[in-house]
């Protein structure tokens, strides 16, 4: 196995190179960071996911649904297995 100094592995973000959709929220319910398979799902710009609520990207069918949990997320408990819909900017309705 490799060494890599504290530098070296400091300029290699795990959160850019992923695959995975990976966001990071704040508690008004806005982006504050995602990577950019977010966007290439999406299919929106950085400036346009971070400059709406998050819930405007949501199915409107899930947007309760979505809204209870997030209270519940907020009050400490732990959110496991949970899936809505969301709106991409060509209008397709993708699982996430």
């Amino acid at each position: 196995m490799e060494n890599f100094s504290h530098n070296e592995f400091e300029g290699f973000s795990f959160f850019e190179m992923t695959p995975d959709l990976v966001c990071v929220a704040n508690k008004e319910g806005f982006f504050k960071k995602v990577n950019n398979a977010v966007i290439d799902k999406l299919g929106y710009t950085r400036e346009e996911l971070f400059s709406r609520p998050i819930s405007s990207f949501i199915h409107p069918d899930d947007k309760d649904l979505t809204s209870h949990r997030r209270a519940n997320l907020l009050k400490g408990e732990v959110l496991l297995n949970f899936e809505n819909r969301y709106v991409t900017k060509n209008g397709e309705i993708i699982w996430l």
